[in-house]
Order: structure tokens, then sequence, then C-alpha cells
């Protein structure tokens, strides 16, 4: 007998080839930060103070007086108010802005005065509130002596 072989051949059909991934996008271009520097002065108006009190700071402060020309600085959404050495730090988004200043004194101890100014900035003016608050060490904060006035800041 004779001996029979099969023989199979199996042919590989090539697919065509895929077509390779198409790159990454590339990054989104950096948003842009303001990086504003200004002079302003301020003006008050409708000042409330409590009577017989004297203050640390304010329109008419002992230690830091807010009045004159200040230096405006906004980086994206942190903003600095400085009014001679006295510095408030805070928060800029859209045209609404939120700044503190928490400063040390002394008078027969030690004292803390809590500043906020709160409001709108756009257009080179500023519109805010301000508070004032103080706190003797180891005695209830806020004290009983306040100041609430509205502050414009204009060019």
């Amino acid at each position: 007998m004779r001996g029979v072989s099969l023989l199979l051949v199996a042919v590989a059909c090539d697919a065509p080839p895929k077509p390779a991934p198409a790159p990454a996008p590339p990054p989104p271009p950096p948003t842009s930060v303001a990086n504003v520097t200004t002079s302003v002065e301020l003006q008050w108006s409708n000042v409330v103070q409590t009577d017989g009190c004297f203050f640390f700071s304010g329109p008419d402060g002992r230690d830091d007086r807010l009045q004159g020309t200040a230096t405006l600085e906004r980086n994206g959404t942190s903003i600095r108010l400085r009014v001679g050495t006295a510095e408030f730090d805070g928060t800029y988004r859209g045209s609404e802005l939120t700044l503190l200043r928490v400063s040390p004194h002394q008078f027969d101890g030690d004292w803390l005065a809590l500043e906020t100014i709160n409001g709108t900035y756009t257009e080179k003016v500023m519109r805010a509130t301000y508070r004032y608050h103080e706190c003797q060490a180891a005695v209830q904060c806020p004290g009983r002596c306040e100041i609430r006035a509205d502050l414009v800041l204009a060019r």
C-alpha cells in the first residue's frame, strides 16, 4: 500500500493594516492670569463706630490709619490691598472680592484687630463694605468696639 500524504497548506491573508491611532490633541494653552497692580484712592463714607472707643486701625486708626493712596495687586484670583504698612489679603472671583486682615496691637496687653472688606471690583472702581472688630487676649471676642463703613477705591 502506498502511503497517502495529505498536505494542507494554510494560506494566511494579511488584513489591511489598521490605521495608526490619532495623535493626542495638544494641551490647551495656559489660561491667562491677570496680573494687575494699580494705585487707588480710599474714599470712606457712612462710617459708624462704637462711641467711647479708639481703634487700632481704620479710617482714623491709632496704629494704622487707612487713608490716602493704596496699592491694589491682583494675580488671578488672589488680591492684596496695601495701605501704608497695612496689608489685606483675599480672593477675587468674577467681580466679587473678599479681603481680610488680622493685626496684633498693644494697649494694656495684647489685642488683635480683625478687618474685612467685601465688595465688587470692576472697571477701575472697588465698592465695598468695611468691618472692624477687635479682641483682647483671653477676653471674649469680638469686643464691643467696632466700625462699619462703606469704602470706595478708585483711580
